[in-house]
């Protein structure tokens, strides 16, 4: 949503979370960075409670969550404890402050809390006038509006981390009719000549991106209420196995201002005609990473062009289904979703090591790299 959300009070802050993540955690601590400005919600960290209180590994994953954490200059962090064990909550907040201690010793712990499957309190807090014993109840969060001006920009927030970041299934006989059209066009290429087949391939892209827009975009990742031919998004499939194919479509996304600039890469590609149009797909890529030029992504836009991404990766196997996912992570981590970023390109990483798009962006997530316009803020707490 384009309108900043500002929350006054702890329990407005607690009711962003979730949708933040665009899920309900379990079992986990989530660290708030706040900026100085404003007191802007900045990165949004999670970890597994049993991985920080973990010997000999959880100080080590504190230290490296906080190193993610202190990239983004943080005023100071908050730290959201979720699960029914206060003891462990305590712990894996104590781990992820003493790393802060040790690595950011100029950066405070604004606030620790604890929110269970019944309420939330202020973590160790004996004040009964702030922090009942029971703790306050959860309809507070559900109740805060924050969480009702997110339920209307149409925000969704799954039951679990595996519910959110499930790739939808598509139908077993379209999948299989999907997968015979792949191997189909992918043994074409010889005979339509490259050229011909590149330019075919993206507008197979194009066609089934047109296909996700037009559905209705509360259930666009559905494969089943996406009109298309499963032989179309097949072919889009075997297509991505095609590097320069694969660098069209992430341009038929990207903000160029030239809609044109896809297909003369494909041109120059395949003939040697018009080379400046790689040195202009070279420098569109700077819309995504460099902090100078790098531009918000429109949310809309580039939720379709994932779900297009996601709804190949589903009727494919092997690289074509790697290759999917590695562009749908791209485009997560372009929104600066770290989680299903991540969800995603381990998945394509599954299939092997050297999936271009899915190892950067594995790779930038491993370094705590965000995409250039990532200071951008959602949230303000004051």
């Amino acid at each position: 949503m384009d309108t900043p959300l500002v929350a006054s009070r702890p329990a407005d802050l607690l009711a962003y979370v979730p949708y933040r993540l665009g899920y309900r955690p379990r079992d986990s601590v989530v660290v708030l960075s706040l900026q100085a400005t404003r007191g802007a919600v900045g990165l949004v960290v999670r970890a597994d409670v049993a991985d920080l209180v973990a010997e000999p590994g959880g100080p080590a994953l504190a230290r490296a969550v906080v190193t993610h954490v202190l990239r983004d200059d943080p005023r100071d962090v908050v730290l959201v404890a979720y699960g029914d064990d206060e003891d462990a909550a305590a712990r894996g907040t104590d781990v992820l402050a003493d790393a802060l201690a040790e690595l950011g010793p100029g950066v405070a712990v604004a606030a620790r809390w604890h929110v269970t499957s019944t309420g939330y309190r202020g973590l160790g807090c004996t004040d009964p006038a702030c922090c009942p014993p029971p703790g306050h109840p959860l309809t507070d969060l559900d109740a805060s509006p924050v969480a009702a001006d997110l339920v209307y920009a149409g925000v969704a927030v799954a039951s679990s981390r595996e519910e959110a970041y499930a790739l939808p299934p598509a139908q077993p006989a379209r999948r299989a009719a999907a997968l015979r059209a792949a191997r189909r066009w992918t043994a074409r290429r010889g005979e339509l000549g490259v050229r011909a087949w590149r330019r075919a391939s993206l507008r197979a892209w194009r066609d089934v991106h047109a296909a996700v827009a037009a559905a209705d975009p509360r259930v666009a990742v559905q494969p089943a209420v996406v009109q298309v031919a499963a032989a179309r998004v097949g072919r889009v499939a075997g297509a991505l196995t095609d590097p320069i194919v694969r660098d069209a479509v992430l341009l038929t996304i990207l903000p160029t201002g030239d809609p044109g600039l896809p297909d003369r890469l494909l041109d120059a590609a395949s003939t040697g005609v018009g080379l400046g149009a790689l040195d202009d797909a070279t420098t569109a890529v700077d819309l995504l990473v460099d902090p100078g030029q790098g531009v918000a992504p429109d949310a809309d836009a580039v939720r379709v062009a994932r779900a297009a991404a996601e709804l190949v990766a589903a009727h494919a196997r092997g690289d074509g289904h790697a290759y999917a996912l590695g562009l749908a992570a791209a485009l997560a981590w372009w929104q600066g979703d770290g989680g299903l970023a991540g969800a995603r390109a381990a998945r394509a990483l599954e299939v092997g090591p050297d999936h271009g798009l899915a190892r950067l962006v594995a790779d930038a997530l491993d370094r705590g790299i965000g995409p250039g316009w990532a200071r951008a803020e959602h949230l303000s707490f004051r």
